[in-house]
């Protein structure tokens, strides 16, 4: 475990490495405020290392800009920083996966380490196929243990998929589904849907009359599910529908139904997700417990993004990464350094401290 950085006076560093910043302020709904938090968690994170002479004689700077969850924005924002007269040595980002994964495909041709704070998808964690990225956050096939463990807690026996025709969705699912066989668990039906069929689809799943329901879809589509789920009558106490939690507050949507309607359809939904507080009055790498961390973000609570913590931990990597080699960075990094992209890869790999985000890295 590395131990806790304590301020070094006297931090008089004369080189800049920059790291480029993607994140989602915007989406299609209109403004996204918990990215501000994001953004303000990263800032937060290389103040902090700057401050703590992580990198001597050097400081990190972080590069904004919105890719408003958009993949051709994205990359389109990657390209814009490329071509500036800034050489870009890491990229931080993004929340949205179907961003991420198209960003994680380019990156590589420039040899640039890529690390995601709010990235899910389970497509990501091929390594053959992205060799260049890494993520703060638990990849949505993490919680298929404690899917396992809430139905079997319940004794149900029998479940049923209800899944959009994604692989981000398609891959946890189908490992879920082999994790409740071996717990003898039966998963009767399993359903793809597509914003093509999805009420045909949905009603071969009422007639299956499975009650206990797993549910994998983006948040875009979900109050159109839930819409439809309120007219078929497939909520309430007859019903359990489980979710991987994706940050965003999709039943305040505009959809298809009253928002009256929406709220009593996703009444009693069990959403799974991470659980990111640091316990028994601990502390961070920098000395920031969750409450003192929050604190410094100044964002109102309500707005602070379920991925600031991971943020703020993904930029304490990336310079724990880039320790000892400033002066290489500053005089030999080029987008054609494939010897130092691998010297960036072997330590992120092998990193281990201690986050605010609760995990060990």
């Amino acid at each position: 475990m590395i131990k806790e950085y304590r301020r070094v006076n006297g931090n008089n560093s004369s080189g800049i490495i920059y790291i480029l910043g993607l994140f989602e302020l915007t989406t299609k709904w209109g403004k996204r405020p918990e990215g501000l938090s994001e953004i303000a968690a990263a800032e937060l994170a290389i103040k902090h290392v700057n401050h703590y002479n992580i990198l001597p004689d050097y400081r990190l700077k972080l590069i904004v800009n919105d890719t408003r969850c958009d993949p051709g924005v994205g990359i389109d924002r990657f390209f814009h920083a490329i071509y500036s007269d800034k050489t870009i040595v890491l990229l931080l980002g993004t929340s949205c996966s179907n961003v991420t994964e198209s960003l994680a495909h380019v990156v590589p041709y420039w040899n640039i380490l890529q690390i995601s704070f709010g990235s899910t998808s389970p497509t990501l964690s091929d390594r053959n196929k992205f060799p260049l990225f890494f993520r703060t956050v638990a990849p949505d096939s993490s919680h298929n243990t404690a899917k396992v463990k809430f139905v079997k807690y319940f004794g149900w026996k029998v479940v049923a998929t209800f899944c959009q025709s994604k692989g981000e969705f398609l891959l946890p699912l189908n490992n879920l589904i082999t994790d409740f066989e071996k717990e003898n668990v039966t998963c009767v039906t399993s359903i793809t849907f597509s914003l093509d069929n999805y009420k045909e689809q949905l009603k071969i799943l009422k007639n299956s009359d499975i009650r206990i329901l797993i549910a994998a879809m983006s948040t875009e589509v979900a109050p159109i599910i839930f819409c439809e789920v309120y007219r078929l009558g497939m909520y309430g106490d007859d019903y359990v529908w489980i979710l991987q939690d994706r940050q965003e507050m999709w039943w305040n949507s505009r959809t298809e139904c009253t928002s009256s309607e929406l709220y009593k359809s996703v009444e009693g939904l069990i959403l799974v997700s991470d659980y990111n507080v640091l316990t028994d009055n601990k502390t961070s790498i920098s000395g920031l417990n969750n409450e003192f961390f929050e604190s410094k973000l100044r964002v109102p609570k309500e707005q602070i993004s379920k991925y600031a913590s991971l943020t703020y931990d993904a930029v304490w990597a990336m310079a724990l990464s880039l320790k000892d080699l400033g002066l290489v960075l500053q005089q030999e990094f080029n987008y054609k350094r494939n010897d130092i992209v691998c010297e960036f890869v072997r330590r992120m790999s092998s990193l281990n401290f201690m986050g605010v985000s609760v995990s060990t890295y």
